[in-house]
C-alpha cells in the first residue's frame, strides 16, 4: 500500500468500519507509530520494561478508542497525547510512592526541640551523575533529572520532531509557553551535561 493510501486510511471515519477493516487499520497504525511511541515513552520514563508496558497500554487505549476518534487533532497527535498522559500518570505515581517524609517537615527531639532536616541531594550532582557513563546514558540520565514539563518539551521537540503548534495542542498550552519551556529545558540540560561534555 502506498504512502498516499496509508494517509487516507489514517484520516477516515473509524466508527463505520467492520471488525476486519478495523483490525487491519489498527495494524497499519501500530506499524506506523509503535516504534516512535516507544522511543518517546522510553525517553520520558528511562526504563525499557516500563516503556514497553506503557507502549502496549497506549495502543490498547488507541484500539479501544479509535472508533470514537473524530479527527479534532491528527491521529498522530492523539496517540502521542494518550502516551504522554500515561507517562505523566506513571511518573506521578512513582513520585508519590517514593515520598516517605517531607524535607520541609520539622523533626521534634525528645526534649521537644524542633530541628530542620538537612539532607544533601547528591543524586543529581553533576560529578556523580555522569561518572562512568557514555554520552547516550548521560543524556538519558540528564533528561530524567529534568522536571516533567521540561522533559516533555525536549522529548517532543528535539527528539521526536514535533512542531510548536503540535506540542501546544498536545500539552494544552500556547505556543509561546512551549517556546519558553523549551528554552529553559535546553538551558537546564546544558547545565547538567556541562561537566560531562567538558571532561
Amino acid at each position: 500500500m502506498g504512502d498516499r493510501r496509508k494517509l487516507e486510511v489514517l484520516r477516515m471515519d473509524y466508527s463505520k468500519l467492520s471488525k476486519q477493516e478495523y483490525d487491519r487499520i489498527f495494524e497499519e497504525i501500530l506499524d506506523k507509530y509503535e516504534r516512535k511511541i516507544f522511543n518517546m515513552i522510553y525517553r520520558m520514563v528511562g526504563n525499557y520494561d516500563e516503556a514497553a508496558d506503557l507502549t502496549q497500554e497506549t495502543f490498547l487505549r488507541v484500539y479501544k478508542g479509535l472508533r470514537t476518534f473524530r479527527g479534532q487533532s491528527s491521529l498522530y497527535t492523539w496517540i502521542y497525547q494518550i502516551a504522554l498522559n500515561l507517562c505523566r500518570t506513571k511518573l506521578a505515581w512513582e513520585r508519590k510512592k517514593s515520598r516517605v517524609l517531607s524535607l520541609d517537615q520539622k523533626l521534634e527531639t525528645e526534649e521537644g526541640e524542633e530541628l530542620e532536616m538537612e539532607v544533601p541531594d547528591e543524586s543529581t550532582a553533576p560529578n556523580l551523575l555522569f561518572e562512568g557513563k557514555n554520552l547516550q546514558e548521560a543524556i538519558q540520565q540528564a533528561l530524567e533529572a529534568l522536571p516533567l514539563p521540561y522533559r516533555e518539551v525536549i522529548v517532543l521537540h528535539d527528539l521526536q520532531g514535533f512542531s510548536y503548534e503540535e506540542m501546544a495542542n498536545m500539552l494544552g498550552v500556547n505556543e509561546q509557553a512551549i517556546r519558553v519551556r523549551l528554552h529553559r529545558a535546553r538551558k537546564m540540560l546544558r547545565e547538567l551535561l556541562e561537566p560531562y561534555i567538558n571532561k
